[in-house]
């Protein structure tokens, strides 16, 4: 999936959502970067549309610096190398 297809698919599915969604994706790329650069959009999608990113499950084996460069939401183990789920819920009213 290219960053843009991901930045609409996310934008379509958190705008005006109420209830917690979870996002799965598979086939992922190989590169660590090209993962930090779709946490980057997940992260970005959740300020544009007021929803907080929860969780993430990825492959810690396979993206092991990962966790320490995104401090937004917890990271945990996805138990699949192929797996990627970003789980956003909505914000706390300001």
């Amino acid at each position: 999936m290219h960053l843009s297809d991901l930045r609409k698919l996310l934008d379509t599915a958190l705008h005006k959502t109420e209830n917690p969604i979870s996002l799965t994706m598979t086939d992922l790329p190989k590169e660590e970067s090209q993962i930090r650069k779709l946490l980057d959009g997940a992260i970005g999608a959740a300020h544009r549309n007021r929803m907080k990113l929860t969780e993430i499950q990825l492959s810690m084996s396979r993206y092991p610096t990962v966790r320490d460069r995104f401090l937004q939401a917890p990271i945990t183990e996805s138990g699949d190398p192929e797996v990627l789920r970003l789980i956003y819920g909505p914000s706390s009213p300001s």
